[in-house]
């Protein structure tokens, strides 16, 4: 081989991939069906598929054994998200898993996330910023975490936000620091900026 070559490599799914692939394509296949998703609609959540869904191990295996997950790779979670996305099932496990994970590499991953008990949200955004931002399943979160200028900061609302109507039919909602019930700094100043702009930017959440 010429030494300039660039080397083959094999990017194709391990036996075990494509185990996990089968399994949650047959679990929404059985469990979400369109009409499912229809009445889904008025929230952008359906409660009792988010529950079978944590039951089968998808939030706890987004987490690093060290917290009580089971520690998967970003392929394992890439994988079941295409199952998601495909079956448009009405759960925020995107969200809650990339929030769970950050919480956990903050070392503020509560057991109840971890199982999907609590609902976590993360505002996305890179920048810092201040004011209300939309979260796509603030309306349902029970614990959201934000950027709010320098630092990472924990929100709990005693009333969710109000939903708003969005042509993806998603749980979203205006979410406002200054009006949290409760305010949690978890990273602050250089730390807080370097941690969520390597999670948010590297794929890494």
């Amino acid at each position: 081989m010429d030494r300039f070559e660039l080397r083959r490599l094999d990017y194709s799914l391990t036996e075990d991939h494509t185990a996990l692939q089968n399994a949650y394509r047959q679990f929404f296949k059985a469990h979400c069906p369109i009409e499912t998703v229809r009445a889904a609609e008025p929230s952008g959540f359906d409660k009792n598929l988010w529950e079978r869904l944590c039951a089968m191990g998808a939030t706890t295996m987004a987490v690093p054994e060290s917290w009580g997950g089971d520690g998967a790779t970003l392929v394992d979670l890439t994988l079941v998200a295409e199952e998601i996305g495909r079956s448009l099932a009405p759960v925020p496990w995107i969200d809650h898993v990339c929030a769970a994970r950050l919480l956990a590499r903050l070392g503020a991953v509560e057991a109840d996330v971890v199982s999907g008990k609590q609902l976590a949200a993360l505002d996305v955004q890179v920048e810092s910023g201040t004011g209300a931002r939309l979260i796509p399943s603030g309306s349902i979160a029970d614990q959201i975490v934000v950027r709010d200028r320098e630092s990472v900061v924990q929100l709990t609302f005693a009333t969710r936000p109000a939903k708003v109507d969005n042509i993806g039919r998603l749980p979203m909602a205006w979410v406002d620091p200054a009006a949290a019930d409760t305010r949690t700094v978890l990273a602050d100043g250089r730390m807080g900026r370097g941690i969520t702009d390597a999670r948010l930017t590297s794929g890494g959440c």
